[in-house]
């Protein structure tokens, strides 16, 4: 029997035997408070391939996944014994203790679903906006909106907010309370694109990982006319918030992307290091480096005299797996 784990891990066990046990056999790690008897549910897996094959859970198991609010696809790998191949992903890490048992949110168990989301960014919309009046950009946000909504309703899709309001609303008005609750949640990365004033800016900021684009993108609570009206100063949007600002000077943004293809790419690689969510453990990646590396140069790098310096990133590229470090 094969039982396949994250990042393409296989191994064999004797037909018969749970999937926590062959975890145990081959020692892989694997979640397990009560010790494999089915009195808890952190030894749960979502299993991704051959479900079919397995037994129907017992009045026991069925009744622990009832009280957490499992989805189907998930089992607690201490009472399934599969009989074919079969492919898992631990809900828990391995370090779960009893109260990972609780119920939790639903999408905990892994949830697949193919979704579609368009976002339309309105180019230059900061400029434009500077030179109308408030009731002027708001009509043309409804007008915008409005033609928008039409053309996603007669494909299928959905929008709610606008049409459960009645009105447009400018972004960043309500609290950032579920901002928050998410970075306790979920991976929570942050791009920014253009410019982001007032509840945005503050948004932009609530995230795990935040990067912005050189010369193109800004932050700050309030825009140069504001700034002029108030303090009677002069001043760019970029020596008011741009990326310089906001990643060497002040520190509110991790990273500075030379374009939006590169701002894209850094928030891929960020969360490629993350697991889904809480419940979840890290995917675990191939090993491209090899294991019986030995570096000549960790003999003399760190110099013998403390008052010389050395190169830092030499170092870890030398220690770490290749092409494994992210710079934040």
């Amino acid at each position: 029997m094969r039982v396949i784990y994250p990042g393409g891990r296989e191994i064999l066990a004797p037909a018969g035997v749970s999937v926590l046990e062959a975890s145990r056999q081959a020692g892989v790690p694997h979640a397990s408070v009560c010790g494999g008897r089915g009195r808890c549910s952190t030894c749960r897996v979502r299993v991704l391939k051959g479900i079919e094959g397995l037994e129907a859970a017992s009045p026991a198991e069925q009744g622990v996944l009832d009280r957490i609010g499992a989805p189907p696809n998930v089992r607690l790998a201490c009472q399934i014994r599969p009989a074919e191949e079969i492919s898992i992903y631990p809900v828990l890490s391995p370090e779960a203790q009893a109260g990972a048992g609780a119920d939790q949110p639903g999408y905990s168990g892994g949830q697949d679903r193919e979704i579609t989301v368009l976002f339309a960014d309105i180019r230059g919309f900061t400029t434009f906006s500077e030179k109308k009046l408030p009731y002027d950009v708001v009509f043309f946000l409804n007008h915008c909106f409005e033609v928008m909504g039409d053309a996603i309703d007669g494909a299928g899709g959905t929008v709610t907010s606008t049409k459960k309001r009645g009105f447009v609303v400018f972004p960043g008005v309500d609290g950032f309370e579920r901002s928050v609750e998410l970075l306790g949640e979920v991976p929570v990365v942050s791009a920014v694109l253009g410019t982001a004033a007032g509840g945005p800016a503050g948004r932009a900021i609530l995230s795990h990982f935040s990067v912005m684009v050189q010369g193109s993108s800004q932050i700050f609570a309030a825009g140069p006319p504001v700034v002029a009206a108030a303090m009677a100063q002069d001043i760019d949007k970029e020596d008011l918030g741009g990326w310089r600002v906001q990643t060497r000077d002040g520190g509110a943004v991790d990273n500075a992307a030379k374009d939006e293809t590169d701002a894209l790419a850094q928030a891929r690689r960020f969360l490629s290091y993350m697991p889904k969510n809480v419940y979840a453990v890290p995917v675990r990646g191939p090993a491209n480096d090899d294991s019986d590396r030995r570096e000549a140069a960790l003999l003399d790098i760190v110099p013998r005299d403390t008052r010389k310096v050395y190169k830092m990133r030499d170092l870890l590229a030398l220690v770490l797996d290749r092409d494994s470090i992210f710079e934040i």
